[in-house]
């Protein structure tokens, strides 16, 4: 596989120009491999962030605490308990898994800080995965491809956007921490793509 998708990127970015071309094609490739092959909460916060987000799909944008000063909230417990796993054949057979009606208690408070509108890309994601009523692994991917789509977008438009420092700009943008975030639920990725886009504009209107 990784052979297979080196000389694919290779080839791909000898013959496209534009630097944002060239950032597009290289960053969604290899994001949707990286989200693929890495399974979900390996990357730091990862459940955290989904719950936050999984609780503003629902209208709750303020997260609350339970009797006991927890911040969090109760829902289903496969949100837990599904995501444990044995191997990838374990892990992607979780795709098929029906949302539990059982619930229990999640605390997220590191995630809870955020505000809800850095979670509106994975928030519309799980909204669109609960709506056909599919498993919990199923809403998380939703979400994480929603979340790629709006950072991709954000930083494809920079790039176009950034009168100079293209190279080194894309260069950044292909960092690994770069890809791990941009291909996951965390609230980072809006937030990279948003500054990134910020600062293309103003040195456009410079």
């Amino acid at each position: 596989i990784l052979i297979i998708s080196m000389l694919i990127l290779t080839l791909g970015v000898f013959k496209i120009k534009k630097i944002e071309n060239k950032f597009l094609f290289v960053f969604t490739f290899l994001s949707l491999l990286y989200m693929f092959i890495i399974p979900y909460n390996y990357n730091p916060d990862e459940s955290a962030h989904f719950m936050r987000a999984s609780e503003i799909a629902t209208g709750q944008f303020i997260s609350t605490a339970n009797e006991d000063g927890e911040i969090g909230r109760y829902d289903s417990t496969s949100f837990g308990d599904d995501m444990q796993f044995n191997g990838y054949e374990d892990y992607y057979s979780k795709f098929m898994v029906p949302k539990a009606e059982t619930e229990k208690f999640y605390n997220y408070a590191t995630a809870a800080i955020y505000p809800f509108f850095v979670y509106t890309p994975q928030a519309i994601g799980i909204a669109v995965a609960n709506a056909f009523d599919t498993s919990v692994l199923m809403m998380v991917y939703f979400a994480k491809i929603f979340n790629l789509a709006l950072f991709v977008f954000l930083c494809y438009m920079g790039l176009k956007y950034m009168p100079k420092y293209k190279k080194f700009c894309l260069c950044v943008l292909l960092f690994p921490m770069t890809l791990q975030l941009g291909a996951s639920v965390a609230a980072d990725a809006l937030t990279i793509g948003l500054s990134f886009f910020f600062v293309a504009l103003i040195m456009k209107i410079r």
